[in-house]
């Protein structure tokens, strides 16, 4: 079953340089984003890429739990402020 983030789960966004990976297209992108989660943890966006749409996910206890659209929004914005 795909798991989606609450729309309030996760609160903000920020930076941080991510690990090398080798390549474009694959199955866990780490991404230069952080999510910060209402939990009081911090997570790393990863991209699920296979053409030319990718989808983005967080680990929530070893599980892809993907962005709902209020979090790919919020991420959006901040991508543009930043």
């Amino acid at each position: 079953m795909i798991q989606y983030t609450e729309d309030t789960f996760i609160e903000s966004f920020s930076r941080k340089i991510a690990p090398f990976h080798s390549g474009t297209y694959g199955r866990k992108l780490p991404l230069s984003y952080m999510a910060h989660c209402r939990d009081g943890r911090t997570r790393r966006v990863y991209a699920m890429q296979y053409g030319n749409a990718a989808s983005l996910y967080v680990l929530i206890g070893g599980v892809d739990t993907f962005l709902s659209i209020e979090a790919e929004s919020k991420l959006e914005a901040y991508g543009r402020g930043n």
